[in-house]
């Protein structure tokens, strides 16, 4: 690994020179594919229309229709609430057309009349109550909705009903579902209704609304568009399709049409129709139905749909299959190709309504759905129907006491997950309750004119935890609390940050003292602040409003000041009895009103627990901000006297049932599954709320270290499931804005990414590089990716993509070498030991080099240069041979009758031969040293015979010695005794052809490295 950094800045330009090429090389992947992608930046709107006009739909059926456009990353379904029949009416349906005004009665009657002459059902229209439901569905699912109410024709039901109550043949010709567009009783009536559809569903955050204006008259035995045109009253449709264009554009909308009615047979001598209808093509005509081709329409301004009516699914007709589905492709249209089409849609028809059931059309049509996203480029989600709340119940609480008691990470994450599962979409952590278990990275507070650092306060908070309760980790760090924001995020469920404050703020409160210097507490307690007490007031505000602006920047939408228990360690009760007593309750209800003013100023809604909200139900100090939505947990005690809900709904507070008798308590009474699920949003502590607006279930840490957070964690997950059975469905709420990040980057990089080799790559650079393409097909398959994500995979893949300039290097010589080694080592007593020890560590770091499958060629050539300098340094012993054996005769030789002389030479001759016997650092190179010992040796012994010493019994007589008996000449060792040269020549050209091998090799390296640099 040190080698895969240390070479990183040699590869650096020629990876950033690499790296230049990945929008080419990105372009040219999947070239033979059958879909193809719009011009980046135009196309974004991928959607499921459903026929709900012809055709009743229930809430459930369009939910689940929702589901699958959601799950094929289809973020628009448009709903044809008006075609042919007009399936939803508003709450209120009253009508002002000119002078007259039609009750909302009148005009829900006589559009329910058309609905059933047209295609009865057993309901027959969806109420504003269920169209609420469908789009706080959508909005949780990610998916916007598009009204669609048909006009001027396949209006039958409207049509009926303006005919019913104006009086006035508002039809046509003959056709029952079209209104002539020259009689203006029939536009305006038309118009007006249409207008509260579009007041109606721009309120909704709607962001496109589709006319229709297809098939005008097509009840009437032929298109009504040829007629118009021969009959010079097409300029009539014109001028009526602007001014609804006109209609849908006032409210903020984008309005949409279909394609066949806009300039028909290319008409454009009677005038233009706005180019900001985005138009939704579906037919290019047949014989006698002269449709206008796309690349017309788009010349004229228009921007495409393609809503290609090959792959149309029809009730009671032909049906797309999931085959057919898979094959679509966005750029080809009837009757042309578009580059950039806006957008594309897959469109359910009820053309036979009665033939199946709403809820078969949803299951059937799931896996056509999803074939036909697959095909599509990826849009984003939409969430902008987040304002719709069904009925007023919209919040589900899962409350932890995460100040009291640390709780980790992985245990807060596992809680949010229990609230996901159960349909409960907030999460409130009470981080600073008693504790606060909480510090930002920048802790530096300016109270007044007095500045504490960051180290400061830290210390001063940190203290308090310990001094409060005390555990191996005592505050989540601001990186581990954006973990948990993004993590709750990619599970639907937003965090609510608690804060309390003026009391249950016993760490908070020992920073404050500790650093102002300034008794803060109310009388003896340790954890009130006196709220009549400027500086215990400024500190606590100040230190307040810096949580309050990172929450806020994390897309939070509530804040629990808390505001409860005042004083609650007082021995003599509850400190709200003495606030009131003392006329000190004002002083209260100001710091409440100023905490919620911060909360409120950063753009958070502000929420308090109701003991201290206007306590004794007085309003005699002042009133409390009637934004503050109260978590209404207890309704008091004997002597502790709090306000009944009805009292705090009256006062205009929101509520949120947080019964007492559902906690589950840390050291404390546990509410069990089986309570939990008798639970009744209604049902508070001193009353019935027939309205709340949430119900929350609260994990509270009485006694912090009764057990562990992970403990708790397991333990509540059966239970928050239970209490969260009982409630209404809400949506999902994904409000924190560090999801689903930008992926065009990696998805480019990795596509590029999978044409390259690891072939010859190190071993580590090429584990680096599939671990980081591995990542970052992860991070591309995950669906609510944070931006922090995808720009960590980017940058690992990238990494990988530089690290593959890390080549092996060569190792071709160096093996040779170990070979040659290796073949020595058996035959270690032949050879001199003095340089044997450096052959064996040269072998060693060889073999491990060659082993290592990070090795390049710079860690190769040292040890292929050491190993080789070895090999050269090794010596054969010299041939001692002939020597041993004249010293063994030596040994029995018999001196008498030597002249002393002679017996001291053969002495001297013997123990110099013993010498070089014994002396094992001789070569070949020193065999002289060794013949010399021979030659003085034989002469000696020579010597002693010579003057008349008797002979050993098988040595020769001196006087007829044999040739062979002479000294023996280096020129005539026998060759089976003493190494001839030839033998070392031999391996020493074996060695000096390795030497020319390893001198190439080294010279390669230094150009490769040369060509590198």
């Amino acid at each position: 690994m040190k080698r895969f950094k240390r070479a990183m800045p040699i590869l650096l330009s020629a990876a950033m020179a690499a790296s230049m090429l990945l929008p080419a090389a990105a372009a040219n992947q999947g070239s033979g594919e059958t879909t193809t992608t719009a011009t980046e930046g135009s196309y974004d709107k991928s959607i499921v229309m459903v026929d709900a006009g012809r055709k009743y739909f229930s809430v459930d059926s369009l939910k689940s229709i929702i589901d699958s456009a959601s799950s094929a990353g289809m973020h628009y379904v448009m709903l044809g609430l008006g075609n042919d029949g007009m399936r939803f009416l508003l709450d209120d349906m009253s009508l002002t057309v000119g002078d007259t005004t039609y009750t909302s009665e009148e005009v829900s009657t006589a559009v329910h009349a058309g609905n059933e002459a047209y295609s009865d059902f057993e309901v027959d229209e969806l109420t504003e109550d269920d169209m609420d439901a469908i789009m706080a569905h959508a909005d949780s699912k990610g998916v916007e909705i598009i009204p669609l109410i048909n006009t001027p024709g396949h209006m039958d039901a409207i049509l009926d009903t303006a005919e019913a109550l104006t009086g006035v043949d508002c039809a046509y010709g003959t056709s029952q579902r079209t209104i002539d567009i020259t009689n203006e009783t029939a536009t305006s009536f038309t118009k007006a209704f249409l207008q509260k559809y579009i007041t109606y569903f721009a309120d909704k955050g709607c962001t496109l609304f589709n006319m229709g204006v297809d098939e005008y008259a097509n009840d009437t035995g032929s298109m009504g568009f040829p007629k118009l045109v021969a009959n010079g009253q097409y300029d009539d449709f014109i001028k009526y399709v602007n001014e609804v264009a006109a209609m849908v554009k006032e409210a903020g909308m984008t309005p949409m049409a279909f394609n066949d009615g806009i300039y028909y047979k290319n008409t454009t001598d009677q005038g233009t129709f706005d180019k900001d209808i985005i138009i939704c093509y579906w037919s290019s005509g047949w014989w006698g139905y002269d449709v206008a081709k796309p690349a017309f329409l788009e010349e004229m301004g228009h921007q495409l749909v393609n809503t290609h009516g090959d792959w149309y699914w029809i009730v009671g007709g032909n049906k797309c299959t999931a085959e057919k589905a898979g094959q679509f492709n966005i750029n080809n249209f009837m009757s042309g190709t578009i580059e950039d089409p806006v957008g594309a849609m897959f469109c359910i028809w009820s053309d036979n309504p009665q033939a199946e059931t709403d809820a078969s059309v949803a299951e059937q049509v799931a896996d056509v759905i999803a074939a036909f996203g697959s095909t599509l480029p990826e849009t984003p989600e939409r969430h902008v129907h987040s304002d719709v709340t069904v009925n007023e119940y919209d919040k589900s609480f899962v409350m932890v006491d995460a100040g009291r008691k640390y709780f980790s990470v992985d245990s807060l994450k596992s809680i949010i997950d229990s609230a996901s599962s159960a349909g409960m979409h907030y999460v409130m952590l009470g981080l600073g309750n008693d504790g606060m278990r909480f510090l930002l990275d920048d802790m530096t507070l300016t109270v007044g004119g007095t500045t504490y650092t960051d180290k400061q306060v830290s210390d001063a908070i940190h203290a308090g935890n310990e001094a409060y309760s005390d555990f191996e980790v005592d505050e989540l760090t601001e990186a581990e609390m954006n973990e948990i924001l993004s993590y709750a995020a990619t599970k639907g469920v937003e965090i609510v940050p608690l804060i309390n404050t003026p009391g249950h703020m016993d760490a908070i409160l020992d920073a404050a003292e500790a650093l102002t210097g300034v008794d803060c507490a109310y009388g003896t307690s340790q954890r009130t602040i006196d709220v009549t007490n400027e500086t215990a007031t400024a500190f606590t505000q100040a230190l307040l409003q810096k949580y309050i602006t990172y929450f806020s920047s994390k897309g939070c939408t509530l804040f629990n000041m808390g505001c409860d228990e005042f004083a609650n360690d007082n021995p003599n009760g509850m400190g709200f009895n003495h606030l009131v007593d003392n006329g000190e309750y004002g002083y209260f209800v100001e710091y409440v009103n100023e905490v919620s003013a911060m909360v409120k100023e950063a753009g958070m809604t502000p929420m308090a627990f109701n003991d201290g909200i206007y306590y004794d139900s007085t309003t005699r100090f002042g009133t409390f901000d009637q934004d503050i939505i109260v978590c209404y947990w207890s309704s008091g005690w004997w002597g502790y006297d709090v306000a009944k809900p009805a009292f705090l709904a009256e006062q205009g507070h929101q509520l949120v049932n947080t019964h007492g008798d559902w906690y589950w308590i840390v050291g404390g009474n546990k509410c069990t599954a089986d309570k939990a699920s008798q639970f009744d949003i209604n049902n508070f502590m001193g009353g019935t709320i027939e309205d709340p607006v949430g119900a929350m279930f609260c994990i509270w840490s009485d006694v912090p270290q009764a057990q562990t957070d992970a403990s708790v964690a397991e333990e509540v997950a059966d239970v928050i499931a239970a209490f969260g059975s009982t409630l209404p469905e809400t949506a999902e709420r994904n409000v924190h804005p560090i999801i689903a990040g930008n992926k065009t980057l990696l998805q480019k990089t990795y596509d590029y990414a999978l044409t390259l080799s690891t072939e010859g790559v190190t071993d580590t650079a090429k584990a680096a590089f599939e671990t980081a393409l591995a990542n970052a097909k992860i991070v591309l398959d995950k669906e609510n990716a944070t931006q922090d994500e995808i720009d960590a995979a980017w940058d690992a893949l990238l990494e990988g993509i530089w690290g593959l300039g890390l080549t092996q290097g060569d190792k071709t010589m160096l093996e040779q070498l170990i070979a040659k080694a290796e073949s020595m080592i058996p035959d270690q007593d032949k050879y001199v030991q003095d340089n044997w020890q450096t052959l064996v560590d040269a072998l060693a770091a060889a073999k491990e080099v060659d082993a290592d499958g990070d090795a390049m060629d710079e860690d190769i050539q040292p040890v292929a240069d050491a190993l080789f300098n070895a090999i050269l340094a090794q010596r054969f012993k010299a041939d001692k041979s002939i020597l041993e054996d004249l010293i063994a005769q030596a040994a029995n030789m018999d001196t008498t009758g030597a002249s002393e002389a002679a017996v001291a030479t053969f002495r001297t001759a013997l123990q110099n031969a013993q010498a070089v016997m014994a002396d094992e650092t001789l070569t070949e190179d020193d065999q002289a040293t060794v013949n010399a010992a021979v030659a003085a040796l034989s002469d000696a012994m020579n010597g002693l015979t010579a003057g008349g010493a008797p002979e050993t019994t098988d040595k020769p007589e001196a006087t007829d010695k044999p040739q062979t008996t002479d000294k023996p000449q280096t020129t005539e060792k026998p060759e089976n005794n003493v190494p001839q040269t030839g033998d070392s020549a031999q391996v020493m050209v074996y060695v000096v052809a390795l030497a020319a091998a390893v001198c190439l090799l080294s010279g390669a390296t230094v150009v490769a490295r040369k060509n590198r640099g």
